[in-house]
């Protein structure tokens, strides 16, 4: 008896089967994973797509959010800028009009309305504060316009025209009220009040700039 010969059978059917396990399992295999396969390419692009669209959208948010902020930013920048300004042509305005006190009261005669010419002009810059200035200022600065019109409102002729008037009239009851000696002398005493009070108002004044610089 050949045993090669007998045992060659079965291992050829045996190598035959595992051939064929083999293969059938790669075939499987490839089967099985075929479809996931193709699946996960045919994704691909899609996900992609929609990363790139979640991203674009994303920068476009934060760019549009940065330029607001940049935006705002730069109007806050122009606001204080110009309060900047505002406040120090206030603070001008106050110092010449605490200038023009100052030399009024180095005059040697009461203020004649010749004398008060340029308080005048800072009145209506005063109420142009007053009327549009920022809001802390408004009420001190129309103060200090109100103080400005109560004192060139005691304003006394001048010696030149106190001498016409009195060398017109013909005796003491001809000298019009407005000229007689008793009211122009209650008229200056009024002005040095009027002249307390306004200087008084522009101190008031300075402080609220004060306040608004500071903040």
């Amino acid at each position: 008896m050949n045993i090669a010969l007998d045992l060659r059978p079965w291992a050829e059917t045996g190598k035959i089967r595992r051939t064929g396990h083999h293969s059938v399992l790669f075939h499987l295999g490839a089967e099985d994973v075929a479809p996931h396969t193709s699946g996960a390419s045919a994704w691909t692009p899609v996900v992609g797509t929609v990363a790139l669209i979640g991203i674009a959208c994303i920068g476009w948010w934060l760019a549009r959010r940065y330029r607001r902020e940049d935006h705002r930013r730069a109007d806050d920048q122009r606001h204080d800028d110009r309060q900047r300004e505002d406040l120090a042509f206030e603070r001008r305005l106050l110092e010449a009009a605490d200038l023009q006190m100052r030399m009024l009261s180095r005059l040697e005669h009461t203020a004649s309305q010749c004398d008060l010419t340029r308080l005048q002009e800072l009145q209506a810059r005063f109420d142009r504060v007053a009327d549009r200035g920022p809001g802390p200022l408004r009420r001190p600065f129309a103060v200090v316009g109100e103080s400005m019109d109560a004192y060139i409102a005691t304003a006394v002729p001048t010696a030149a025209e106190a001498m016409v008037v009195y060398y017109r009239a013909s005796g003491p009851d001809e000298v019009p009220m407005d000229w007689d000696l008793a009211t122009l002398l209650k008229c200056a005493e009024r002005q040095g009040r009027a002249a307390t009070a306004l200087v008084n108002a522009i101190e008031v004044a300075e402080q609220a700039v004060g306040d608004m610089c500071a903040d």
